[in-house]
């Protein structure tokens, strides 16, 4: 994206023009999933969006078969959560962290495995 304001008696032009890159995707950058959901996941996807300023998308199994997206625990497929692990730069597993098998066959982002004591 670029941007130009220009202004009669200007003492610097060269400082008029703005430009910045924008990456325009479906997948979000980040993804957190979590099997075993509870106050510390909420708080690590809290975290992740606050000191990444990612674009970050989290889901947790609430009951076997049955996922959640967050905001607003809207009901999703385990083949979104499964497509979202698969595409994202970005993935932290959180409780089973082999729930979707092995951990690094699942996604071809960066990985971070969260195993809750």
């Amino acid at each position: 994206m670029r941007t130009s304001i220009r202004q009669s008696g200007d003492a610097e032009p060269r400082n008029d023009t703005l430009a910045v890159g924008v990456d325009v995707s479906r997948a979000p950058a980040a993804v957190f999933v979590s099997t075993a959901p509870d106050f510390d996941a909420r708080e690590a996807v809290a975290a992740l969006r606050g000191v990444t300023s990612l674009p970050t998308r989290a889901y947790y199994r609430v009951a076997a078969g049955v996922w959640r997206a967050d905001p607003g625990l809207a009901r999703v497929e385990e083949s979104v959560v499964r497509a979202a692990v698969r595409d994202a730069p970005l993935v932290i597993l959180h409780g089973d962290t082999a729930a979707f098998g092995a951990p690094r066959a699942a996604t071809r982002g960066s990985l971070l495995l969260f195993a809750p004591p």
